[in-house]
This record gives structure tokens, sequence and C-alpha cells, in this order.
């Protein structure tokens, strides 16, 4: 039987994404207050979430539909949505058949910020302080992120991390990422629940038939 998609506004996406509980799966997060009521204190060594798309109520719009087809893995509504010529690496090619939309699922919902005149998604890309080396740290995504001694979700918790940014201690990918806190603290967390700045991430703009998705990349 084949279950009918609801078209959750944007803000409630992006709160549920950011609210998932420790060791619950990806693609099935709890219930979560809207994002206004989202607790993250600015601090050293902590990245808030910030979305800047309601500020555009045409590229709020937009934004709405392309969440909706990405739900619907509607590849035609997809290609509609985006710039036929899409950067999609800092080489040759590109287009909407090179797109990777799995990527595509996981950014939508960590919102994003203008840069003149264009949208760049998501916020541990758009936001991500200077001062702090890209290649070599990530971001907790979500609060209540577990620090393990070891890399098993059954390992004892040295601690919990909301939006903290980490300092990777091995840059090989995998189910776990071996990081160091900003005070200095070191441990395993899920690659889930963190992300690179470098990590893929979408560029937006706006031209005269509307909104289009004009990048999708990874790297520098």
């Amino acid at each position: 039987m084949r279950l009918a998609v609801r078209r959750w506004p944007f803000a409630v996406v992006l709160a549920l994404a950011c609210a998932r509980e420790p060791g619950a799966p990806p693609d099935n997060p709890p219930a979560a207050p809207p994002v206004s009521e989202v607790k993250c204190a600015a601090a050293p060594g902590v990245l808030c979430p910030a979305d800047e798309g309601p500020n555009d109520p045409s590229f709020a719009a937009y934004r709405e539909r392309l969440v909706a087809a990405v739900e619907k893995k509607d590849r035609a509504a997809l290609v509609a949505m985006v710039d036929p010529h899409i950067r999609t690496s800092f080489g040759d090619g590109g287009g909407p058949d090179d797109v990777k939309w799995d990527e595509l699922r996981k950014i939508l919902p960590l919102g994003g910020t203008f840069r003149e005149g264009s949208f760049w998604a998501p916020y541990v890309y758009s936001t991500w302080p200077d001062e702090i080396d890209a290649f070599t740290h990530v971001a907790a995504i979500r609060p209540g992120v577990a620090l393990h001694e070891t890399p098993s979700a059954g390992a004892k918790t040295i601690r919990t991390l909301d939006w903290s940014i980490l300092e990777l201690l091995d840059t090989t990918p995998g189910e776990w990422r071996h990081v160091k806190t900003l005070d200095g603290a070191t441990g395993y967390v899920e690659s889930n629940d963190v992300r690179s700045p470098i990590a893929y991430r979408a560029g937006f703009n706006k031209t005269a038939n509307g909104w289009t998705m004009t990048a999708l990349v990874a790297g520098d």
C-alpha cells in the first residue's frame, strides 16, 4: 500500500531534522517544536542553526515546492526547478542528470542564508566561521548529540553536545567520527549527527522566471 506524502511546512521540516533524539533513525524523527522554539545560545565553538529562507516569500514558496518534490521523488518536478546548466562539480560538466537528489534531501532541512542575492544551504556551510578550518572540523547539527568513549552506540556517553563545532581527529569517512571538543574532550560521534562545511551544499538564484537551483557541489 502506498502511503500519502504529507507536505510539512518547511519550518517544521527543519525543526524535525534538528531535534532527532540520539540513536533514532534519521528518516523517522520524533515530533519537535517549531524552529523558533529551538534553543541555541551563541557561544565560542557553537554553530547555531540559521534559516533566512522565510525572509523572502518567493524563495520560501519555491523551497516548499522543492521539499515536496524531493519527498515524492518526483524527478520531473525536480528537474523543472533546477537550472539546466547547474554546477555539480568544480570541473567540467554538470546538469540535472548529475544532481545527487539524496544529498539534496539531507541539505534542505538544514536551513541556510542569503549571500549577495543568492541563497546557500545548509547553514553549516553558509554560516561557518572563517577562523575555523573547514577541512578539519565538523558541526553537530542537533542538540543532545552523544559523545561516546568508543565508536559504539552502547558505549559510555562522555557528554552530550548541542550544536558544537568539533575537530576531526581522523578524517576517514565512516559511520563514526573521532572528534575533539573545544575544551579538549575526545570521543566518537555518529556521522549522521554531524556535518562538514565542505560537504554538499546547494546554491539558489532568482531569475526572470523565479528561483532555481544553480549549484550542488562538495569540496573546495
